[in-house]
C-alpha cells in the first residue's frame, strides 16, 4: 500500500465515528469507508493493480473520496479529473495522463475511449496496463492547464503530501467536533490536501456538496448542517457574508482560509462583521509546490491585509528582482524550496526545465517581501488569469473563439473588476460578419465554453495590436503595492 493509504486508512479507523456526508445524498462514518474499501481490495486481491494509473472522474464528490483511496490501497497512482470542467478538459487531462481505466459513478462516457468501470462493477473486469518506471514512489498525478490550455500532470509522492497536509495542520485549527464543508471539486490540489485530507488527519466530520457553483445554497448549508470550517477564494465567502448581514443572521462558521485571489481590505471587513466568532486565514500555493506555501496568522488578517504571509516550516521562498534576491517591496519571480515540489510533469521535460530550477520551483507569479517577510502576490510572470482561485490560459479561450465563422482574430486577457480578475476578450469580426454584435458572439461562445471561462467582457475591435513580430501584445494586470 502506499504512503497515502497508510496514514488515511489509520485515520479511518481511528476516527471511526466522524462522519462523512454528501449532501443530498448518502452519509456513513469514516469506518464505514474503511470498511467498504478494504472490502473491495479484497475482493480485488488477484488483479494486478499496482501502479496502474487509474482516472478518477465522478459526479458526487464522496464516491470521488472513496475511489481516490481505494486507489492508493492497491498502489495505484490516481488522477483527479472533473466533470465540472466540460470535455475539453476531461480529454485533455486524459491524452497527457493516458490512464489504463476511469473509476466512475457514471455508466459510461461517451467522449473518451479507454474503459470506464463503476465501483460496482469492479471485480468483473478485466485491466490490463504497465507499470511506468518514471512514476515509481508517485501516488497522484494532479493535473493543470498548460500554456495553451493543455494539461499538465504534476507527479506528487504521497510523502510529499501528508508532508504538506501536517504543516498545514501545524496553523489550521481542525478536530473532530468540527464540520467542514467543500463545496469545490477534489480536481484541485487545495481542496484534496489543504481540506480533505487535513480533515481525514484529524477526524473532521465533512459535508461534500458536488452541485454547481450556487453561493446562495452553499450558505443556506453552513448553519443548515451547523457548518464550523470553510476554505475558498474571497469573493466566494465575502458574498456569503453579503448574504447573512442582509438576513441579519449569525453565521456557523468558525475557521477560514482564503485563497486564490488578493483578499481587499473592505472584504476583511465585510466578513469580519459576518463571521464574528470566525478565524481568518489568508493562504497561497500551487500544485507544483504540493500545494501550500505560506499562510497569513488570522490575527494579522487585517494589519497585514493584501499578503498571503510567511512560508511554511519547511519552504524558503525568494524573490528575484532586477536588482538581486530579496530587496524589501521590490517586485521579482517569485521562487520555492521545498521538500514537497513535484518530482516533475509526467512526460514532459521540457515544462519540468522550465519549472524547477536545481532546488528551486519557479511558480510563475511575480511578488515581493516586505521587511518582516511577509509575502505579496502582485500578479503573473505569464499569461495565465486566475479567476476565482482556478488557473486560466487565454489560448485555450481563444481557441474555441476561433471555432466560431464570424471570428477572424481574437485576444484573450485578464483584467481587474473591482479588484477581482476577469476575463476579458477582445475580438474581430469576420467581414462576412460585419453585422454580428457583441450579443450574438457572447451567445454563441456561451454554447461552447464551460461557464467558468466565459468572458466577462467582450468587445468587438478593429485589429488587435501586434508587436514587429505579429505577436498579441497582451494586457498586463498590474496591482499597487500594498505595504
Amino acid at each position: 500500500m502506499g504512503i497515502l493509504w497508510e496514514n488515511l486508512g489509520k485515520a479511518l479507523q481511528s476516527n471511526k465515528d466522524s462522519l462523512i456526508e454528501e449532501y443530498g445524498g448518502l452519509s456513513g462514518t469514516y469506518l464505514d469507508l474503511y470498511n467498504e474499501i478494504e472490502d473491495m481490495a479484497r475482493r480485488m486481491s488477484s488483479c494486478k493493480l499496482a501502479g496502474l494509473k487509474c482516472a478518477v472522474l465522478c459526479d458526487k464528490s464522496r464516491e470521488t473520496l472513496k475511489m481516490l483511496l481505494f486507489c492508493w490501497k492497491m498502489d495505484m497512482i490516481a488522477i483527479p479529473i472533473s466533470f465540472h470542467y466540460g470535455e475539453d478538459n476531461i480529454c485533455g487531462i486524459v491524452e497527457s495522463t493516458k490512464p489504463d481505466f476511469i473509476l466512475s459513478d457514471r455508466d459510461k462516457i461517451g467522449f473518451v475511449e479507454i474503459p470506464v468501470v463503476r465501483w460496482e462493477d469492479l471485480p468483473l473486469k478485466v485491466l490490463n496496463g504497465e507499470k511506468d518506471d518514471q512514476l515509481e514512489c508517485i501516488e497522484v498525478l494532479m493535473c493543470t492547464s498548460g500554456t495553451t490550455g493543455k494539461p499538465k500532470a504534476s507527479m506528487l509522492t504521497g510523502s510529499a503530501l501528508i508532508m504538506n497536509a501536517h504543516k498545514i495542520l501545524d496553523y489550521f485549527p481542525l478536530s473532530m467536533s468540527d464540520r467542514i464543508l467543500i463545496g469545490r471539486p477534489l480536481y484541485h490540489c487545495a481542496v484534496l490536501i489543504g481540506e480533505v485530507i487535513v480533515a481525514l488527519l484529524q477526524g473532521t466530520n465533512i459535508v461534500f456538496y458536488s452541485e454547481k457553483f450556487n453561493p446562495i445554497m452553499i450558505s443556506k448549508i453552513l448553519n443548515k448542517r451547523e457548518i464550523s470550517v470553510m476554505c475558498g477564494t474571497p469573493t466566494l465567502l465575502k458574498t456569503i457574508a453579503d448574504y447573512f448581514l442582509h438576513l441579519k443572521k449569525a453565521c456557523s462558521l468558525k475557521t477560514i482560509a482564503l485563497s486564490g485571489e488578493l483578499l481587499l481590505s473592505e472584504y476583511i471587513q465585510t466578513m469580519k462583521k459576518a463571521f464574528i466568532e470566525a478565524k481568518i486565514f489568508n493562504v497561497y500555493g500551487l500544485t507544483e509546490a504540493g500545494p501550500r506555501v505560506s499562510y497569513l496568522d488570522s490575527r494579522l488578517i487585517e494589519k497585514k491585509a493584501g499578503s498571503v504571509g510567511k512560508a511554511l516550516k519547511n519552504v524558503d521562498i525568494k524573490i528575484i528582482g532586477d536588482s538581486g534576491e530579496n530587496k524589501p517591496f521590490e517586485v521579482g519571480r517569485v521562487f520555492v524550496n521545498t521538500p514537497t515540489v513535484m518530482k516533475g510533469y509526467y512526460n514532459n521535460a521540457i515544462e519540468t526545465e522550465k519549472k524547477i530550477k536545481g532546488l528551486w520551483l519557479e511558480t510563475g507569479d511575480l511578488g515581493y517581501l516586505d521587511k518582516e517577510g511577509y509575502l505579496y502576490i502582485s500578479g503573473r510572470s505569464d499569461d495565465m488569469i486566475i479567476k476565482s482561485g482556478i488557473n486560466v490560459y487565454p489560448q485555450e479561450i481563444e481557441n474555441k473563439f476561433l471555432e466560431l465563422p464570424e471570428v477572424e482574430d481574437v485576444m484573450v486577457y485578464g483584467e481587474l473588476v473591482n479588484d477581482i480578475e476577469q476575463i476579458c476578450a477582445d475580438v474581430v469580426v469576420d467581414n462576412k460578419y460585419k453585422q454580428c454584435d457583441t450579443q450574438n458572439i457572447m451567445n454563441h461562445i456561451s454554447d461552447i465554453l464551460p461557464s467558468h471561462l466565459i468572458p466577462y467582457r467582450l468587445r468587438v475591435v478593429e485589429q488587435l495590436p501586434r508587436n514587429g513580430s505579429g505577436k498579441k501584445i497582451r494586457p498586463r494586470i498590474k496591482r499597487d503595492i500594498r505595504i
